[in-house]
């Protein structure tokens, strides 16, 4: 029961209960019941999470069935598993790490569908705020190892959707976008720099300067000494009337 509305609870069915909305589970048999239920803490959160939330209070039914397995499903499945286990190393961390995933996919397969279906008018703005806000941290940690992952949780969403606003706003993937901006800042080292070879691959995040030299002199069609061989030549020729 939602408010005044019925639903039937069949196997594989998934419900999303709206934040302040009265609900309860009636059984003719009895039954066991896990489940799952979080809330936002605005005073903690970025605008991102807020408007997210919102969005979610505003949806006025979320029932999904599904036959097939589904990310929502397999995480829930895999926090139920990990829950039953015996106490390990990393215990804890395994079990919060699931759960982040679990809300956070819950949310992409109710709020954003939802938003997406509905032409939200927010949606094309949400996205370019996200991309502006993955693009300045990528050139701020360029010398870090910068897994889509890591930048994803930096930015409190999923990769998947990270990986979804690369190819949508820039059409190019997320990794192939990291990778021209190392060598893009490389070029300019190059260029105005007396680092090493070694260390400008430190600089921009390549692990070492071997697999530097090969990325680079594969994009830029020459290699880094070359290169700055090239630029160094050009702004040292002089001329004469002689």
């Amino acid at each position: 029961m939602d408010e005044q509305s019925s639903y039937i609870l069949q196997k594989n069915t998934i419900f999303l209960s709206r934040p302040g909305v009265l609900h309860q589970i009636k059984s003719e048999h009895g039954l066991s019941l896990l489940y799952v239920a979080f809330e936002l803490i605005d005073s903690e959160s970025n605008e991102s999470w807020v408007q997210i939330m919102e969005s979610a209070e505003k949806c006025e039914k979320v029932v999904l069935y599904n036959n097939s397995e589904t990310e929502t499903e397999l995480l829930w499945k895999s926090l139920l598993i990990q829950a039953t286990r015996h106490k390990q190393h990393f215990f804890e961390e395994m079990l919060t790490n699931i759960a982040g995933s679990l809300i956070i996919s819950i949310l992409q397969d109710f709020v954003s569908d939802l938003n997406r279906n509905n032409n939200h008018k927010h949606d094309p703005e949400q996205h370019s705020f996200l991309l502006t806000q993955a693009r300045l941290y990528i050139h701020d940690n360029l010398s870090n190892c910068l897994k889509l992952t890591e930048v994803a949780r930096h930015l409190h969403i999923s990769g998947r959707h990270l990986s979804r606003i690369f190819m949508t706003e820039l059409g190019v993937s997320y990794s192939k976008y990291v990778q021209d901006e190392r060598i893009k800042k490389a070029s300019m080292l190059l260029k105005r720099s007396d680092l090493s070879l070694k260390e400008i691959a430190e600089e921009t995040g390549f692990m070492n300067v071997q697999y530097f030299t090969r990325v680079f002199t594969t994009m830029m069609q020459t290699s880094p000494g070359r290169f700055r061989t090239m630029f160094i030549d050009i702004h040292t020729t002089t001329y004469s009337d002689k």
